[in-house]
């Protein structure tokens, strides 16, 4: 997975959210889960916060070879959708 911004629909985030940015930030080989960095942006690409979600073992053996599993998993998490 690399580190494009995604857009997303905005939610109420003491400012809009309408992107983000997510990057593996615990991963090792042979892993069975992860952690994922998630850098929140407002529509004038001003940084807002910076959360982590974490994949669990069932949920990373789903993954495969598609990141758009893995970028929708945490969207999900966070409560967001693609734009």
């Amino acid at each position: 997975m690399d580190n494009n911004t995604i857009d997303i629909k905005p939610i109420e985030f003491k400012q809009n959210c309408v992107k983000v940015k997510m990057r593996l930030t615990r991963f090792e080989f042979n892993a069975k889960s992860c952690d994922v960095s998630v850098e929140k942006y407002n529509e004038n690409n001003v940084f807002l916060e910076v959360c982590t979600v974490s994949i669990s073992e069932e949920e990373y053996s789903q993954w495969g070879s598609d990141d758009n599993y893995i970028i929708n998993l945490v969207l999900k998490k966070l409560g967001m959708e693609r734009a």
